[in-house]
């Protein structure tokens, strides 16, 4: 019994050592550090909010920015992404409340990807929150 408790420990101390960084076994951080941009009548985009700011020699941007309702500002009637690789630009505009309220969740320490249709629709968006270390 003594035995298979050690065992039990040591796979939670391996585990914590990996996820929190330890030397072998880590994920990967799942948060781009560079804006990328890929061009087309459907494209993509993605990057981190935050590292636009932490370089501002670079010139590098992404972003969502929210449309409200006239005079009912917690009311967003649709959502606007773009993104700027230093190169290749891309953006979209939906209206779709699903991909409203993830754009809702962005913050500075968000990642962020967007796709979009010919029609500069957006037809996904994924924000991903963590906290990686360089």
């Amino acid at each position: 019994m003594r035995l298979a408790r050690l065992g039990f420990v040591g796979a939670l101390l391996f585990s914590a050592l990996a996820f929190h960084g330890g030397t072998e076994a880590h994920a990967q951080c799942p948060i781009p550090a560079a804006v990328v941009v890929v061009p087309g009548a459907t494209g993509a985009a993605s990057g981190a909010l935050g590292t636009p700011r932490q370089n501002p020699s670079s010139s590098q941007n992404i972003g969502c920015v929210l449309q409200v309702a006239p005079g009912l500002v917690s009311f967003v009637t649709s959502v606007t992404c773009f993104a700027w690789d230093g190169t290749n630009y891309g953006t979209c505009t939906s209206t779709d409340p699903q991909i409203i309220e993830a754009a809702k969740q962005l913050t500075l320490q968000s990642g962020l990807s967007f796709t979009w249709n010919s029609s500069a629709v957006c037809t996904q968006i994924n924000v991903q929150t963590a906290a990686c270390n360089p």
